[in-house]
């Protein structure tokens, strides 16, 4: 089978099972790449929890304020993001769980998301010109990381179960 088949003088008509493996090559390899990073950051992240505790692990992997080589941040293609990463309790937000739990655990989180994700919401829609209304809170994702917090599962205990499974 050849790259092309029916070639004439008047058209080439590419073979659909080629193009398929073309796309395969040049789409799906670089995402795989991608979610392989990323399950390796998971997994890094869940092995310095381990040795360090969970709050100087939200403080050092915080998606706002974290350490520049350290911290997950979707712009960067990082962890979580507007998507999410599934967990124990369902997807999470990971950036909001880090970002929250870096100021500790337990009943400051519901207290701090409601004013945090109205700043969030300003600032992007003040500075970066985005149409975010200010009632956009309480995602089911954002939800389970405060529930997360407020009952103080660590982050080995949400993402340990789905690092087992893909991060080996």
């Amino acid at each position: 089978m050849g790259l092309f088949v029916g070639i004439d003088k008047l058209s080439l008509s590419p073979d659909p099972f080629i193009l398929y493996l073309l796309y395969l090559a040049f789409i799906l390899t670089p995402l795989s790449f991608i979610l392989l990073y990323l399950y390796l950051k998971l997994k890094e992240i869940l092995a310095y929890e381990r040795a360090n505790g969970t709050l100087p692990t939200a403080i050092r992997y915080s998606a706002t304020w974290g350490n520049p080589d350290y911290k997950i941040s979707s712009a960067k293609g990082g962890l979580g993001g507007n998507a999410g990463i599934e967990s124990s309790v369902g997807t999470i937000d990971l950036d909001w769980y880090l970002d929250l739990g870096s100021f500790g655990y337990g009943i400051q989180a519901p207290i701090l998301y409601p004013v945090a994700k109205t700043g969030w919401n300003a600032i992007r829609n003040l500075l970066l010109g985005q149409n975010i209304p200010y009632s956009n809170m309480y995602e089911p994702k954002e939800k389970r990381a405060i529930n997360a917090l407020l009952t103080g599962k660590s982050l080995n205990e949400l993402f340990g179960d789905t690092c087992n499974k893909t991060c080996n």
